[in-house]
């Protein structure tokens, strides 16, 4: 069987593209397939054609994902389809190997994916690894006064998008396991419709140094004169904004119904209620896959006031050159990282290696699972070394 694996070229393969996509995905208006498909990008469309029949295409997402104080190159994965009647004969699991073997040769650092089945990306060596957390508010639970709640409201137009942009990676830098966005990204919250409906964008504090926003978007009940509202992007850099935020929603209570947002473990809005008021919506947490341990070793950021040194034996069955034995020096928050020869502190195949690394899962209960092994003392020192806020991500791509 001949295989290639290449991106959108030609008019005949965007079409080809379109049509497997929209039957994976179940989309009926192959209009918004292809505006999809433009929103990635041709030159971010992989195919994998098996005997010049196109059996599965994806969407690369470029982006950057902060670990800490450390910014890592990721790829986030999008799109993954495989039409119905090439499904169950590895198209799927090819696409994604052939993927992850040109980023990594791209120098590309981690992926990440949200998965519609675990299963299928496991088995190129991705691993639960983040939280992505539904939020649903009704805004009659939320207090009509908040003490503080005193900054400006403002409007926003297209041409503020650019340092409300810049103020959502300033806030969330230092939000662990969230990424630095691409034009992907940023054109799904723009323009979340694809040109059918602009959301209403607001944004708080003074005009020349804002300390917040939010993009909210309406929808429909025909049930009831009252409506629910997403807001699909919220950033708050400080306590005033979130209550100012809060103060909004409140307004609302007599038109609208619900507010929803996605977030983590920890939101400034919630801990900011008297009351748990809030409904916790469908649990969608994010997958990643190490593509290059060392580097990712590297690029992370440790915690303040740890010091260690200890050997890691990374297996890794798909990109030979990532395994290896890889001794970690960790100090002030950064660590020096090379490969050594000899056996690990640690074993650990890739997969299960990525929950550790960013901290969604703990060396002891990945070893009572089998999954890693080490000595206690090793599992201690490894919990110290990849410590830190519950890894989390507030948008889906």
């Amino acid at each position: 069987m001949t295989e290639v694996f290449k991106p959108i070229e030609t008019d005949e393969e965007f079409a080809a593209a379109q049509q497997l996509l929209g039957s994976a995905f179940g989309v009926g208006d192959p209009k918004l397939t292809n505006k999809w498909i433009e929103r990635a990008g041709r030159d971010q469309t992989r195919l994998l054609y098996q005997d010049e029949v196109l059996t599965a295409a994806l969407l690369r997402v470029p982006q950057g994902q902060f670990f800490l104080s450390g910014e890592l190159s990721g790829l986030g994965i999008a799109g993954v389809g495989v039409p119905p009647e090439h499904r169950g004969k590895g198209s799927g699991k090819k696409l994604m190997h052939a993927c992850m073997k040109e980023a990594r040769e791209e120098g590309t650092l981690v992926s990440t994916l949200y998965p519609a089945t675990r299963t299928v990306y496991r088995g190129a060596n991705y691993e639960m690894a983040g939280y992505h957390q539904k939020i649903l508010l009704d805004p009659m639970n939320i207090p009509t006064r908040f003490e503080g709640a005193k900054l400006p409201i403002h409007r926003a137009t297209a041409d503020d998008y650019p340092r409300l942009q810049e103020l959502q990676v300033e806030t969330i830098r230092h939000q662990h396991g969230d990424i630095r966005r691409g034009d992907y990204v940023w054109q799904r919250i723009w323009d979340p419709k694809y040109g059918a409906g602009d959301p209403e964008v607001f944004y708080f504090g003074p005009k020349d140094a804002p300390e917040g926003y939010v993009v909210l978007l309406h929808g429909r009940d025909p049930s009831t004169f009252k409506y629910p509202v997403v807001a699909v992007d919220l950033v708050t850099s400080t306590v005033q904004c979130a209550k100012t935020i809060l103060s909004l929603f409140a307004s609302m209570r007599s038109i609208v119904k619900s507010i929803g947002w996605t977030t983590g473990p920890s939101d400034m809005l919630l801990d900011l209620l008297p009351e748990k008021a809030y409904k916790l919506g469908e649990e969608e947490p994010w997958m990643l896959r190490i593509l290059n341990v060392e580097g990712a070793l590297k690029a992370r950021g440790y915690p303040l006031g740890v010091k260690a040194e200890l050997k890691l034996e990374i297996e890794d069955d798909q990109l030979a050159d990532n395994s290896g034995t890889y001794l970690l020096k960790v100090a002030e928050g950064k660590a020096a990282v090379e490969k050594v020869s000899g056996p690990g502190d640690v074993k650990a195949h890739v997969r299960p290696f990525a929950p550790l690394f960013t901290g969604y899962r703990s060396p002891r209960l990945l070893a009572r699972n089998g999954l890693i092994e080490g000595e206690e003392k090793t599992l201690q020192l490894l919990e110290s070394v990849f410590s830190g806020p519950a890894p989390s991500m507030n948008h889906l791509f």
